[in-house]
């Protein structure tokens, strides 16, 4: 199973193709980011994780984050949901292109996450995810926060982070206010 595999280029092209139908334009440039850092962070990473790393987010434009309560509770069962949704999908994207239920589960589990704490391909995904938040969103984000509620997030994006991960964040080109909060 390698990234030449028909199935594994069917499934890259059912991606995109999901990723293009965002009105906003982002998502697909946002999944190709988050694939970057997976090459960037683990070259030899399984094509499991490199599928997931492209259906990072997918259809995330369908749920909107205001349409769930406002507040830490509503964000993280939005985030929750969101995971669950973005697995089914990909599941689905990943069945149609021929792959059998071992990959579609191992592709499902990095997607929700389900075993960050043990497994190094989701840490790479969670890092990935991060990273590309930080060089992608982080600045528009940021000026929409107060500096202590910026640095409470941030706080929290380190510490789900690797060493490797929060060793990349150190090299992203972020303006100095933004490069000053990040944890050492």
């Amino acid at each position: 199973m390698t990234p030449d595999d028909p199935r594994f280029q069917a499934a890259l092209a059912r991606i995109d193709a999901r990723h293009r139908q965002d009105p906003s334009g982002q998502a697909l440039d946002h999944a190709r980011a988050v694939a970057a850092w997976v090459d960037r962070l683990r070259p030899e990473a399984s094509p499991a994780l490199r599928l997931a790393a492209r259906a990072a987010h997918l259809d995330r434009w369908r749920v909107p984050r205001a349409s769930y309560p406002s507040g830490r509770a509503g964000y993280l069962r939005w985030r929750s949901d969101l995971a669950a949704r973005h697995a089914a999908e990909t599941a689905a994207l990943l069945r149609e292109s021929g792959w059998d239920e071992a990959l579609v589960a191992r592709v499902g589990a990095i997607v929700r996450k389900a075993d960050l704490a043990g497994d190094p391909e989701t840490q790479t995904f969670e890092d990935a995810l991060c990273l590309t938040f930080m060089a992608r969103q982080l600045a528009g984000f940021g000026e929409r926060q107060p500096p202590a509620k910026l640095a409470r997030i941030l706080g929290k994006t380190w510490r789900k982070m690797s060493v490797a991960g929060r060793e990349a964040a150190l090299t992203l080109d972020l303006p100095e206010h933004l490069r000053d909060l990040l944890p050492r």
